[in-house]
């Protein structure tokens, strides 16, 4: 996920918001393959184990000041697989 964020770094460059999502357990021995796809002011990553499951979702936004407020960009959480 750091390689997907070094490659967007526009997103993480000021205030910005991180959620990640765990739908299963990921043990230390599982082939991990990590799918992302950038929307605008968002970035989106998918956590597939053994290239089958997706074991965890990751959101990563820009956050926008808005009357005082920082606020994330709207982005549509998607659960499955790219």
């Amino acid at each position: 996920m750091e390689d997907a964020l070094a490659a967007n770094s526009d997103l993480i460059e000021g205030p910005h918001r991180a959620i990640v999502e765990f739908l299963r357990p990921i043990t230390a021995q599982a082939k991990v393959t990590v799918r992302v796809t950038r929307h605008s002011k968002a970035l989106a990553l998918w956590l597939v184990v053994d290239g089958e499951d997706v074991a965890a979702t990751a959101t990563v936004q820009a956050l926008v000041f808005v009357f005082g407020v920082w606020m994330g960009v709207y982005v549509r959480h998607l659960r499955g697989a790219p």
